[in-house]
Protein backbone atom coordinates (compact mmCIF):
# COMPACT_ATOMS: atom_id res chain seq x y z
CA UNK A 1 0.00 0.00 0.00
CA UNK A 2 3.20 2.40 0.39
CA UNK A 3 3.58 2.15 -3.36
CA UNK A 4 -0.04 3.41 -4.03
CA UNK A 5 0.16 7.33 -4.97
CA UNK A 6 -1.67 9.15 -3.00
CA UNK A 7 -4.53 9.99 -5.15
CA UNK A 8 -5.13 6.54 -5.80
CA UNK A 9 -5.36 6.33 -2.18
CA UNK A 10 -8.12 9.44 -1.97
CA UNK A 11 -9.84 7.55 -4.94
CA UNK A 12 -10.07 4.00 -3.13
CA UNK A 13 -11.13 6.04 0.33
CA UNK A 14 -13.72 7.93 -1.59
CA UNK A 15 -15.28 4.97 -3.80
CA UNK A 16 -15.24 3.05 0.17
CA UNK A 17 -17.09 6.09 1.28
CA UNK A 18 -19.45 6.67 -1.42
CA UNK A 19 -19.96 2.90 -1.01
CA UNK A 20 -21.23 3.18 2.63
CA UNK A 21 -22.86 6.08 2.03
CA UNK A 22 -24.72 4.18 -0.85
CA UNK A 23 -25.53 1.46 1.93
CA UNK A 24 -26.25 3.73 4.54
CA UNK A 25 -28.99 5.39 2.29
CA UNK A 26 -30.78 2.12 1.06
CA UNK A 27 -30.97 0.77 4.65
CA UNK A 28 -32.44 4.05 5.78
CA UNK A 29 -34.90 4.14 3.11
CA UNK A 30 -35.78 0.76 4.25
CA UNK A 31 -36.53 1.39 7.88
CA UNK A 32 -38.01 4.39 6.85
CA UNK A 33 -40.69 2.88 4.28
CA UNK A 34 -41.27 0.16 7.33
CA UNK A 35 -42.02 2.99 9.78
CA UNK A 36 -44.13 4.38 7.53
CA UNK A 37 -46.50 1.32 6.60
CA UNK A 38 -46.40 0.63 10.28
CA UNK A 39 -47.51 3.77 11.65
CA UNK A 40 -50.22 3.96 8.17
CA UNK A 41 -51.67 0.51 9.91
CA UNK A 42 -51.42 1.89 13.19
CA UNK A 43 -53.79 4.80 12.57
CA UNK A 44 -56.63 2.77 10.26
CA UNK A 45 -56.64 0.43 13.38
CA UNK A 46 -57.27 2.97 15.42
CA UNK A 47 -59.91 4.78 13.35
CA UNK A 48 -61.23 1.58 12.60
CA UNK A 49 -61.86 1.06 16.56
CA UNK A 50 -63.03 4.11 16.89
CA UNK A 51 -65.37 3.70 14.52
CA UNK A 52 -66.80 0.61 15.16
CA UNK A 53 -67.54 1.48 19.63
CA UNK A 54 -69.26 4.53 17.80
CA UNK A 55 -71.47 1.59 15.38
CA UNK A 56 -72.35 -0.30 18.01
CA UNK A 57 -73.22 2.48 19.90
CA UNK A 58 -75.68 3.27 17.32
CA UNK A 59 -76.95 -0.15 16.79
CA UNK A 60 -77.29 -0.38 20.53
CA UNK A 61 -79.59 2.55 20.32
CA UNK A 62 -81.70 0.76 17.80
CA UNK A 63 -81.67 -2.37 20.00
CA UNK A 64 -82.95 0.09 22.99
CA UNK A 65 -85.66 1.35 20.55
CA UNK A 66 -87.18 -1.70 20.47
CA UNK A 67 -86.69 -3.37 23.46
CA UNK A 68 -89.04 -0.15 24.68
CA UNK A 69 -91.80 -1.19 21.82
CA UNK A 70 -91.29 -4.55 23.35
CA UNK A 71 -92.18 -3.34 26.61
CA UNK A 72 -94.97 -1.52 25.79
CA UNK A 73 -96.44 -4.62 23.79
CA UNK A 74 -95.41 -6.95 27.30
CA UNK A 75 -97.76 -3.78 29.07
CA UNK A 76 -100.73 -4.21 26.47
CA UNK A 77 -100.22 -0.75 24.68
CA UNK A 78 -99.77 -2.72 21.42
CA UNK A 79 -101.11 -6.39 19.79
CA UNK A 80 -97.92 -7.83 18.79
CA UNK A 81 -98.27 -7.05 14.94
CA UNK A 82 -98.77 -3.26 15.60
CA UNK A 83 -95.40 -3.40 17.96
CA UNK A 84 -93.35 -5.53 15.05
CA UNK A 85 -94.99 -2.97 12.71
CA UNK A 86 -94.07 0.09 14.46
CA UNK A 87 -90.62 -1.06 15.64
CA UNK A 88 -89.51 -2.19 11.36
CA UNK A 89 -91.51 1.29 10.44
CA UNK A 90 -88.65 3.66 13.22
CA UNK A 91 -85.81 1.20 12.23
CA UNK A 92 -86.72 1.82 7.79
CA UNK A 93 -86.98 5.60 8.61
CA UNK A 94 -83.28 5.55 11.03
CA UNK A 95 -80.46 7.51 9.23
CA UNK A 96 -77.09 8.04 9.74
CA UNK A 97 -74.41 10.07 7.78
CA UNK A 98 -74.79 10.70 4.26
CA UNK A 99 -76.32 7.53 3.27
CA UNK A 100 -76.23 5.17 6.09
CA UNK A 101 -78.95 3.18 7.40
CA UNK A 102 -80.15 0.20 9.45
CA UNK A 103 -81.63 -3.07 8.20
CA UNK A 104 -82.90 -6.38 10.28
CA UNK A 105 -82.54 -9.78 9.25
CA UNK A 106 -83.72 -12.57 10.90
CA UNK A 107 -81.29 -15.79 12.21
CA UNK A 108 -82.40 -17.98 9.11
CA UNK A 109 -81.99 -14.83 6.72
CA UNK A 110 -85.12 -13.48 5.79
CA UNK A 111 -84.74 -9.58 5.90
CA UNK A 112 -87.40 -7.78 7.74
CA UNK A 113 -86.45 -4.14 7.19
CA UNK A 114 -83.99 -3.06 4.28
CA UNK A 115 -85.14 0.64 3.23
CA UNK A 116 -88.96 -0.50 2.81
CA UNK A 117 -87.90 -2.24 -0.83
CA UNK A 118 -88.80 -5.24 -2.05
CA UNK A 119 -85.91 -7.38 -0.22
CA UNK A 120 -88.01 -7.27 3.14
CA UNK A 121 -89.90 -10.41 3.10
CA UNK A 122 -87.21 -12.24 1.28
CA UNK A 123 -84.40 -14.87 1.86
CA UNK A 124 -80.94 -13.90 1.78
CA UNK A 125 -78.83 -16.40 3.62
CA UNK A 126 -77.51 -17.71 0.57
CA UNK A 127 -76.57 -14.06 -0.64
CA UNK A 128 -72.78 -13.36 -1.94
CA UNK A 129 -70.90 -9.82 -2.77
CA UNK A 130 -69.04 -9.65 -5.56
CA UNK A 131 -66.29 -11.59 -4.80
CA UNK A 132 -68.52 -14.88 -4.49
CA UNK A 133 -68.30 -14.33 -0.41
CA UNK A 134 -71.47 -15.64 1.40
CA UNK A 135 -72.14 -12.71 3.39
CA UNK A 136 -74.94 -12.83 5.08
CA UNK A 137 -74.06 -16.17 6.47
CA UNK A 138 -70.75 -14.14 7.62
CA UNK A 139 -73.04 -11.50 9.18
CA UNK A 140 -75.47 -13.72 10.96
CA UNK A 141 -72.62 -16.40 12.19
CA UNK A 142 -71.16 -13.14 13.41
CA UNK A 143 -74.30 -11.71 14.83
CA UNK A 144 -74.89 -14.89 17.19
CA UNK A 145 -71.37 -14.30 19.03
CA UNK A 146 -72.59 -13.11 22.20
CA UNK A 147 -71.38 -9.68 21.98
CA UNK A 148 -71.72 -9.25 17.87
CA UNK A 149 -69.51 -9.09 15.50
CA UNK A 150 -68.32 -7.09 12.73
CA UNK A 151 -68.65 -8.74 9.04
CA UNK A 152 -66.24 -7.21 5.80
CA UNK A 153 -67.20 -7.81 2.44
CA UNK A 154 -67.22 -6.50 -0.97
CA UNK A 155 -70.54 -4.75 -2.39
CA UNK A 156 -71.38 -2.42 -5.10
CA UNK A 157 -72.49 1.35 -3.89
CA UNK A 158 -76.17 2.27 -5.00
CA UNK A 159 -75.74 4.18 -8.28
CA UNK A 160 -72.34 3.75 -7.99
CA UNK A 161 -72.09 0.06 -9.27
CA UNK A 162 -68.72 0.65 -11.36
CA UNK A 163 -66.98 1.96 -7.45
CA UNK A 164 -66.92 -1.08 -6.07
CA UNK A 165 -66.15 -0.51 -1.83
CA UNK A 166 -65.47 -2.93 1.41
CA UNK A 167 -68.89 -2.56 3.36
CA UNK A 168 -68.25 -3.42 6.78
CA UNK A 169 -71.30 -4.34 8.97
CA UNK A 170 -71.79 -4.14 13.10
CA UNK A 171 -73.73 -7.54 13.76
CA UNK A 172 -75.62 -7.13 16.84
CA UNK A 173 -78.06 -9.58 18.67
CA UNK A 174 -81.69 -8.02 19.45
CA UNK A 175 -84.46 -9.16 20.96
CA UNK A 176 -87.15 -8.36 18.09
CA UNK A 177 -90.22 -7.83 20.35
CA UNK A 178 -90.51 -11.66 21.32
CA UNK A 179 -86.65 -11.85 22.57
CA UNK A 180 -87.01 -15.46 23.99
CA UNK A 181 -88.00 -16.99 20.21
CA UNK A 182 -87.27 -14.01 17.29
CA UNK A 183 -83.97 -13.27 17.30
CA UNK A 184 -82.89 -10.63 15.01
CA UNK A 185 -79.69 -9.40 13.88
CA UNK A 186 -79.59 -5.25 13.24
CA UNK A 187 -77.22 -3.67 10.86
CA UNK A 188 -75.30 -0.40 10.44
CA UNK A 189 -73.50 -0.19 7.39
CA UNK A 190 -70.26 1.83 6.55
CA UNK A 191 -67.86 2.48 3.87
CA UNK A 192 -64.26 1.78 3.98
Amino acid sequence: MNNIKVRTKLVIVMVIALIALALCTVISNTSLSGLGNNALDIIENDMRSSYDEQIKAQVDNVISLCQSIYNRYEKGEYTLDEAEKLAADQIRDLRYGNNGYFWVDTYDGTNVVLLGNDTEGTNRMDAVDTNGFAYMQAIISAGRQENGGFTDYVFPRENHLQNVLTARHLNHLAGYLEPETTRTILMRTYWV
